[in-house]
């Protein structure tokens, strides 16, 4: 309803919290405390109907959590020792599409580099945390999932191997990226950019 904006507040003890703040002026007010440092949440979002709200927890292990914005009460959707990120909600909020590294195949590039790469696919998972599947893709690198205004195709951006340490990691070097879009049902896909750089 455009009254309120929901983020990430990191406490002067270092705590990460999730918190409300009124457009009005009210001071904020923070609705849930994590105070392990390993359990650091970001990326809080709304959902489609605006009772709840969605956002990744986690540091070397991240999961996908939910609160319901009425009872403050939080759920764990994901439960996955790999990482879960960026989740997106489904226009009919039935669905949360997020990127995981759950099954990489851990590459490597070059070859014979002493460096695993990260590498991520695109899934859905209903909002109950039931029907969980993996949207398949082209590339070895996808994220950040996004869905079309009909709920069928997601947009997203991937990635070949040898530009995946560019873009990720604390030392971006910067490398290329595409934009693709994927009907979650069939598969049917098309890249939509093309060239060098991120997109």
């Amino acid at each position: 309803d455009g009254k309120k904006l929901y983020f990430r507040v990191i406490a002067p003890n270092g705590d990460r919290n999730i918190a409300e703040a009124s457009l009005d002026g009210s001071p904020a007010q923070v609705l849930v405390r994590f105070d392990d440092a390993e359990r650091k949440p970001f990326n809080p979002f709304f959902s489609t109907d605006g009772k709840t709200i969605y956002f990744t927890l986690g540091s070397h292990q991240a999961d996908i959590w939910i609160m319901d914005l009425a009872t403050r009460r939080v759920r764990n959707l994901t439960h996955h020792p790999a990482g879960d990120f960026r989740p997106a909600w489904s226009p009919d909020g039935q669905w949360i599409a997020f990127a995981s590294d759950r099954d990489s195949t851990h590459p490597r590039f070059p070859a014979n580099d002493f460096v695993i790469r990260q590498s991520t696919a695109l899934y859905v998972v209903g909002a109950t945390g039931e029907g969980l599947r993996r949207i398949p893709t082209t590339e070895t690198y996808a994220g950040s999932p996004k869905w079309s205004d009909d709920g069928k195709r997601l947009l997203f951006y991937s990635a070949a191997l040898e530009s995946v340490a560019g873009i990720t990691g604390a030392a971006r070097r910067g490398g290329t990226t595409q934009i693709e879009t994927i009907d979650v049902n069939s598969g049917e896909h098309e890249i939509v950019t093309s060239g060098p750089g991120e997109k």
